[in-house]
Formats: C-alpha cells, sequence, structure tokens
C-alpha cells in the first residue's frame, strides 16, 4: 500500500490577517508556515503567495518565484503544488470574485524555480464556498460580513477547452506535472475524455473537491461514486473540502484508503467546534 500522502493548505487565500491566529504575512512568516507543516508530516504543500504589504493574496509573479525559491531551500524534499486560481478573493465591498484570465494563468506555467504541479481546473462551473458553510462558520472572520460573503458566492471557475488544453501543453513543455481539481464527476468525465483522446497521457493525480455550491457537496455516496469513477493506475487522489464539514471527510478519506488535505485554506474549526 503506497504511503498517504499529506497536503498542508496553510496559507488561507480567502483570510485577512486578523481572521484565522497565525495568518502567515509576511515571507518569512510563510517560509516557515512551509517548514512546519514539512515537520508536522506533510509532504506536499499547497502553494499561495500573500503580499506582506497588503496582507491580501498576491498575483505578482515577481513575489511567487521568490517564494517558491525560498521554501525550495528551507525544505528542499516538500512537493510544491501551486494553486492554478492565483489570487481570486474579494476583501472590500465593491469587489467579485473572479479568477484571473487565461493568458495570466497561463503565466504559472513558467515559474522558476518549477514546482512539481499547477492545480488544473476542467469545465466552468460556480464554486460558492459559502453556500455549504454553517451559520457561525465566519464568525470572527471578515467573510462574517454579508456583502463579502454575496461577492464569494457568485464566485465561477472559468475553465473552457480554450484555457485547459493550451494549459496541458505548456506545463508538460516545462515539466510541470497538473493535478486536476475536478468539482463533481462531469468534470471528471473530461479528464476521462483528454486521456481517451491522447490529448493528456498521464501521470494522473487528482483531487475529488467538495465545497459546495456547484462543486460536489458532503453526500458520503457522491464521494464514494467520485472515487469509484476515478480511472485505475491514478498516481495519487486527495479529497479536499471545507470548514468544519472537511473533518468528516478527511476521516472518509482516511478510511477509503485515499490521501488528505488539511490547513486553514479549508477549515479554521478544530473537532471540538473550537477555532
Amino acid at each position: 500500500m503506497n504511503p498517504t500522502i499529506i497536503t498542508a493548505a496553510p496559507y488561507g487565500p480567502e483570510w485577512l490577517p486578523g481572521d484565522v491566529d497565525e495568518l502567515p504575512v509576511s515571507f518569512e512568516q510563510q517560509v516557515q508556515a512551509a517548514v512546519d507543516c514539512w515537520n508536522a508530516g506533510a509532504t506536499m504543500l499547497h502553494f499561495h503567495v500573500r503580499d506582506p504589504k497588503t496582507g491580501e493574496g498576491s498575483s505578482n509573479f515577481d513575489q511567487y518565484n521568490e517564494m517558491l525559491g525560498r521554501v525550495r531551500a528551507a525544505v528542499p524534499k516538500m512537493i510544491i503544488q501551486v494553486g492554478g486560481s492565483i489570487s481570486f478573493a474579494p476583501h472590500t465591498e465593491g469587489a467579485k470574485a473572479k479568477w484571473l484570465d487565461y493568458d495570466t494563468r497561463h503565466m504559472l506555467t513558467e515559474l522558476d524555480p518549477k514546482p512539481e504541479f499547477v492545480t488544473v481546473t476542467t469545465g466552468t462551473t460556480l464554486w460558492d464556498i459559502t453556500q455549504a458553510f454553517l451559520p457561525d462558520d465566519a464568525n470572527g472572520t471578515h467573510l462574517a460580513d454579508p456583502k463579502v460573503a454575496a461577492a464569494w458566492s457568485g464566485m465561477v471557475v472559468d475553465s473552457t477547452p480554450a484555457f485547459y488544453i493550451e494549459h496541458l501543453k505548456r506545463l508538460r513543455k516545462n515539466g510541470i506535472q497538473p493535478y486536476f481539481v475536478p468539482g463533481h464527476v462531469h468534470q471528471l468525465e473530461i479528464i476521462e475524455r483528454l486521456i481517451r483522446s491522447g490529448v493528456y497521457m498521464g501521470p494522473l493525480n487528482l483531487a475529488l473537491c467538495g465545497y459546495g455550491g456547484g462543486s460536489m457537496g458532503r453526500n458520503p455516496f457522491d464521494w464514494m461514486e467520485m472515487l469509484r469513477r476515478t480511472p485505475h493506475g491514478a498516481s495519487s487522489v486527495t479529497f479536499w473540502s471545507s470548514m468544519r464539514g472537511n473533518i468528516a471527510i478527511q476521516t472518509l478519506a482516511t478510511i477509503l484508503g485515499v490521501n488528505l488535505r488539511v490547513g486553514n485554506e479549508d477549515n479554521i474549526w478544530d473537532m471540538h467546534k473550537k477555532r
């Protein structure tokens, strides 16, 4: 049996300083977060960058390259998985939760130093992470503001064939593997067709994503069906979910023998309903 891969997601791009205890803001803190995750047993790092000057998620590729270099030097054996959304978090009243344009996202294929993975979406879908929140899940954070929550509720993952086919070509050219993130079975079917048609030849690494609001919810039968439909021979499969529901989903992942993802990007509560 293959060892369990724990993916750590400690950078929480949806949060602002003050929302979450020990949210890494400075570059030094962001590097230390990676070191702490490695020391705690995580072998894969879901990577985002926060701009130390603003405290918000960064879409500055110079900062991405600098942070990749720092993290690589600090934890050279850590597998780095860059979040393909870059920065989409709305933090002001008039902002929208919006993924950046295709050309900007394609720049992730040219990061230096190269990460092992960049996450890749297949198929445009609503990705309303707030829909499955319990009423008090966002208490004490800026997401408790109804206007901010409303901005998040309208987030659409824009990923047509014009994006993901070209993105896969560029990743392959630059020696970076895609980490697919299907949010429901129909996006998994797109990945299957990419393989059968020879557009993508593997290896197949993917996360089954259940955040609700357009992606899979928390019904265990849906998760088991997604896992059943995952092609045999997939290199790795990880479960991703959110908030206190993620505790149950990661328990299910352990029972089913798939890999885990934990961190403040997904959940800020423990099993005793404490932050």
